[in-house]
């Protein structure tokens, strides 16, 4: 069920607080898909350093002096990051 399916399926002749608590539901079955991916995302990067140390790879762990730079994530990071190396 996608976020619009609760709009989707409420009847013409639902009241104010039917429609209110379709909403919330709505909103609450939201926010938990957020979470559950959140919790997916974590597991897989725990999953990754298990199977480096299953591969006799080894972890370092320090302290960052300075925050990370920002990620890689869409087409228009890479863009800057490609810009960034071209002028060096």
């Amino acid at each position: 069920m996608g976020p619009s399916t609760a709009a989707s399926i409420r009847p013409a002749h639902a009241s104010t607080q039917a429609r209110a608590v379709l909403a919330e539901a709505a909103a609450e079955a939201e926010r938990s898909r957020s979470l559950l991916r959140d919790q997916v995302s974590r597991a897989q990067e725990e999953l990754e350093q298990l199977r480096a140390l299953q591969s006799g790879m080894k972890l370092v762990v320090g302290i960052a002096s300075e925050p990370p730079p920002p990620g890689v994530d869409t087409l228009e990071d890479l863009e800057r990051v490609r810009a960034t190396f071209s002028r060096q």
